[in-house]
């Protein structure tokens, strides 16, 4: 996996993938797109960490790893970290294990951002709690509009947001519905009704994109990537203000990025 991310990085030519914080200054949005490299799950830590003189962030961090996700709706056993939230039967309740909590302490050192996406309670206010840094959970929604166990509770998001992060909008269905229906006909003021959820609980600076194009059944009306201007439309319509919109697709997650990139 390590040799494929070197691959991209090495073949890359239309995308920049940033390597160090000081590099994202330099970023020319009307020109280029911005590629950030994550690890989906804290498996691949855990194994590279056979040999003990070689920590598997810093094996993923020369390959150009710069965001840590920890699990998949799933128990972390084999890696020891943490647990993911149950879709369907249980999953344990207890939050990050001594490993675990080495783990955030090494990335905080390494420059890698922290997700909060798919982990439980526990682990997220556990995670909260052992790193310095600002955190992201890149693709969550609002669990007072929508109460799927993967979304965020009012006091999380208070919590991510005192703490500096940002929520990227999941725009899977039954994270967006309140029914939590696999229904493509849901209609953007849903949508947009997670935005405003979060700008008026914690403000402009603690919400994101998060979309999770790749990874779920979204709402027709969006259907891809060629489909968020309608979104930013129906934002704009709802008020907000280009510095808001502007946040929203990218300066949010860049003001993070800046912050945990600043000492690594």
């Amino acid at each position: 996996m390590w040799r494929q991310h070197k691959a991209l990085l090495r073949r890359t030519q239309l995308c920049n993938a940033l390597q160090r914080r000081a590099e994202a200054p330099d970023l020319d949005p009307q020109s280029r797109a911005m590629r950030l490299i994550g690890v989906p799950g804290a498996k691949a830590a855990g194994e590279q960490r056979a040999p003990r003189q070689v920590p598997g962030p810093r094996l993923g961090q020369g390959a150009g790893q710069r965001e840590q996700h920890w699990t998949r709706g799933e128990r972390n056993d084999r890696a020891g970290f943490a647990h993911g939230v149950a879709f369907n039967g249980s999953l344990p309740a207890t939050g990050l294990t001594d490993p675990g909590r080495q783990l955030v302490h090494e990335c905080d050192q390494l420059g890698i951002i922290l997700d909060v996406s798919h982990i439980n309670s526990a682990g997220f206010w556990d995670m909260l709690a052992e790193s310095r840094n600002p955190i992201v959970a890149t693709h969550s929604s609002v669990k007072a509009i929508s109460p799927h166990v993967r979304n965020l509770d009012d006091g999380q998001i208070k919590a991510l947001a005192s703490k500096g992060g940002t929520i990227g909008i999941n725009f899977a269905n039954i994270f967006l519905r309140p029914d939590m229906q696999a229904n493509p006909d849901t209609a953007l003021d849903v949508i947009v009704s997670h935005f405003d959820h979060i700008v008026n609980l914690v403000g402009d600076e603690h919400v994101s994109f998060g979309t999770d194009f790749d990874g779920t059944d979204i709402p027709a009306v969006v259907g891809d990537a060629a489909g968020l201007p309608l979104i930013l439309r129906a934002l704009k319509a709802e008020g907000y203000s280009d510095t808001s919109l502007e946040r929203i697709c990218h300066g949010n997650f860049l003001r993070v990025a800046g912050a945990v990139w600043k000492d690594a």
